[in-house]
């Protein structure tokens, strides 16, 4: 990836992804709920300061240790916004 051939990057992101299980915009890319459950666990202790999620995310979960969240597609909805803080 890009990160294991940025000398400066690589050391300091550690990250993991998270989104939805079974979406069929998604067939190809899977993760099971035991997959999804480690990466929120990594995050929360510390051991992945990135967590890159779909909007799976925002939706039910709470994670008070992200404070940024960089949305990809805008914001149609207030609710959305409001999850993401």
């Amino acid at each position: 990836s890009y990160l294991d051939n940025d000398s400066r990057l690589g050391p300091m992101i550690q990250s993991r992804c998270l989104y939805a299980t079974k979406t069929p915009a998604t067939p190809s890319i899977r993760i099971s709920a035991s997959e999804a459950k480690d990466a929120l666990a990594a995050f929360r202790l510390g051991k992945v300061n990135l967590l890159i999620a779909t909007n799976v995310a925002e939706e039910g979960l709470d994670i008070p240790a992200a404070n940024c969240v960089i949305y990809f597609d805008p914001i149609n909805q207030a609710v959305s916004y409001v999850q993401g803080r």
